[in-house]
C-alpha cells in the first residue's frame, strides 16, 4: 500500500491583456506554415550554474498542421449546469442525498483539529526558541511559513467553532451548489451528493468550483466515483507505463470506446482521446492506494478545429490549470471519472501565428539553470536530466486576469530526472509526460506551469 500526497500547485503567467483577449493586431500575426525543425536533437552539456548535467537525445515532434491559430478561453462558470446534467443522467430516478464535506465539520471534529494545531504551533515555537534544526532539514524560513499556515487555519477554525453543528444530519439534496468561505479568504461553490446503487455500492458526485484566493491551491474539479467499501479513485496518479492490466479482460480498444460513449452520454463534448494508462483504487478515508486493484485510466483533452491540446506533468503532478478528463473503466463498466479545470473557448486571437525558429527555442532551453516545471524541493535530489522528446504542443497560458487564458503553441521538453539517491519516485509511472520546461513557441518566454501565483 502506498500513501498518496497531493500537492496543490496552480499556474499564473502574465501577458498584455489587449494582445491576448481584445483581438488587437499583433506583429506576429502573419502566416507561416508549415513549420520546419530537425528530426532529432543530440547534445550533452552542463547548465550555466554547473549544477546539472543535461543529456539531450531527443526526437523533435511537430504536428502536421497547415497553420497555427491562437484561441482565447476562460474557466467554465456554469457549474450548476454541469451538476444538473450529471445528476439527471447518472442519478436518474434515485434518491439523492447531500454528503458531508470538510465545511460541515462538527464541533467535536473542529475542537480536535484546534487542539492539534495548538500543539504543533507550541512545538514550532520551542524549536525556534532553541534554534533547533528540523530532522527533515527544513530551514527557519520554511518553519515560519508552516507556522503561519497553522495560525491561519487555527484562527479560521476558532471563528467557525461557535456555529458548527453538534452532528451532521444527512438530508435529501436539492442538487444546488453551496457557497462556503475558506480559511484563506476565498470562496468555493461545492456540491457533494450520493445515491445508493446495487450490492451496497454508492455513487458519489463531487463538484468543486473555487473562487478568490483558494483557486491558487486547487483546481475547479468535477469527480464521479462508484464507491465500494469506501474505495474509489484519485485520478492524479495515472500510470502511463501500464497499459495492459492482467486482472482485466477488457481490451484497451474496448476501454477507449466505452469511455467515449460514456462522455457522449453525459454531454461532455469537445474532448478527444489522448492516452490510456492505469489508475488504482484508493481507500478514501486514509488515502492508501491498492496497487493490485487497477482500472484503465483513459484521458481526454480538448480539441479545437482538429487541433488537440497536449498534456504534461510537472514531475509530480498535472498542472492544475490543464483541462483533462480521465475516466476509470474495468470489466464492471465505468467506475468513475475526473474532470479537472473545465474551460470554455471564447474566440480566435490569431488565425495563424508566427512561431520562432527552432534554433531560438534551443537557445532559450540551454540558458536555463533551473527548469521551471520541476519543484524547487526536488533539485537537491537530481544529478542530471535526460531529454528524450521535444514536442510542439498547444497549451493554456494564463493571463493577468485570473480566469482568462490563451490557447497557444508551446514547446515541451520531456524526459526523466536521474536521482542521486536512486529514488525513482518521480521518473517511473509518469515519465511519459514529464515536461521539464515549457517555452512559448511565439514569444520564447518560459511558461511556469507550476506557479503558486
Amino acid at each position: 500500500m502506498k500513501k498518496l500526497t497531493i500537492k496543490g500547485l496552480f499556474v499564473l503567467f502574465s501577458f498584455l491583456t489587449c494582445i491576448i483577449f481584445n483581438g488587437c493586431q499583433n506583429s506576429n500575426d502573419t502566416a507561416v506554415s508549415p513549420y520546419t525543425a530537425p528530426k532529432n536533437w543530440i547534445e550533452a552539456y552542463e547548465t550555466p550554474d554547473n549544477k546539472l548535467t543535461v543529456n539531450v537525445d531527443a526526437k523533435v515532434i511537430i504536428p502536421s498542421f497547415d497553420k497555427y491559430p491562437v484561441y482565447s478561453a476562460v474557466n467554465e462558470e456554469d457549474f450548476q449546469g454541469l451538476a444538473d446534467n450529471l445528476i439527471s443522467v447518472l442519478m436518474k430516478d434515485k434518491d439523492v442525498f447531500d454528503m458531508k464535506s470538510i465545511y460541515d465539520d462538527t464541533k467535536s471534529e473542529i475542537t480536535e483539529r484546534i487542539e492539534f494545531l495548538q500543539i504543533q504551533i507550541a512545538e514550532i515555537d520551542e524549536e525556534l526558541k532553541q534554534e533547533a534544526v528540523s530532522d527533515a532539514g527544513i530551514t527557519k524560513e520554511e518553519t515560519l511559513e508552516i507556522k503561519a499556515g497553522f495560525e491561519i487555519e487555527l484562527d479560521y477554525l476558532q471563528k467557525k467553532l461557535p456555529s458548527a453543528p453538534e452532528a451532521f444530519v444527512q438530508k435529501l439534496s436539492n442538487g444546488k451548489l453551496k457557497t462556503y468561505e475558506d480559511m484563506y479568504g476565498g470562496y468555493t461553490e461545492l456540491l457533494n451528493v450520493e445515491t445508493k446503487i446495487e450490492n451496497g455500492k454508492k455513487l458519489v458526485l463531487s463538484i468543486d468550483k473555487k473562487e478568490g484566493i483558494s483557486k491558487y491551491y486547487t483546481p475547479n474539479r468535477v469527480e464521479y466515483n462508484i464507491i465500494n467499501n469506501n474505495k474509489g479513485f484519485l485520478f492524479a496518479y495515472n500510470d502511463w507505463n501500464q497499459t495492459d492490466i492482467n486482472e482485466i479482460n477488457l481490451s484497451k480498444e474496448d476501454a477507449i470506446e466505452k469511455t467515449k460513449s460514456f462522455l457522449n452520454e453525459i454531454g461532455f463534448t469537445g474532448m478527444n482521446f489522448f492516452d490510456i494508462g492505469a489508475v488504482s483504487h484508493v481507500n478514501l478515508e486514509n488515502l492508501e492506494m491498492d496497487e493490485t486493484d487497477k482500472c484503465y485510466g483513459v484521458t481526454f483533452t480538448r480539441i479545437i478545429n482538429s487541433i488537440q491540446l497536449g498534456m504534461v506533468n510537472n514531475i509530480s503532478h498535472t498542472p492544475y490549470h490543464e483541462e483533462t478528463i480521465t475516466v476509470a473503466v474495468s470489466d464492471n463498466g465505468i467506475e468513475g471519472f475526473s474532470y479537472i479545470s473545465p474551460k470554455r473557448v471564447t474566440g480566435t486571437i490569431s488565425e495563424n501565428i508566427k512561431l520562432l525558429p527552432f534554433a531560438e527555442i534551443q537557445s532559450v532551453f540551454k540558458t536555463q539553470s533551473k527548469f521551471n516545471n520541476i519543484e524547487d524541493f526536488l533539485y537537491d535530489d537530481i544529478d542530471k536530466i535526460n531529454i528524450t522528446r521535444v514536442e510542439l504542443n498547444y497549451a493554456y497560458i494564463q493571463s493577468d486576469k485570473d480566469a482568462e487564458f490563451k490557447i497557444t503553441p508551446v514547446w515541451d521538453f520531456f524526459g526523466d530526472p536521474v536521482m542521486n539517491d536512486d529514488d525513482d519516485t518521480y521518473n517511473l509511472a509518469r515519465a511519459k509526460y514529464n515536461s521539464f520546461l515549457t517555452i512559448d513557441a511565439v514569444t520564447g518566454d518560459v511558461v511556469k506551469r507550476n506557479s503558486w501565483a
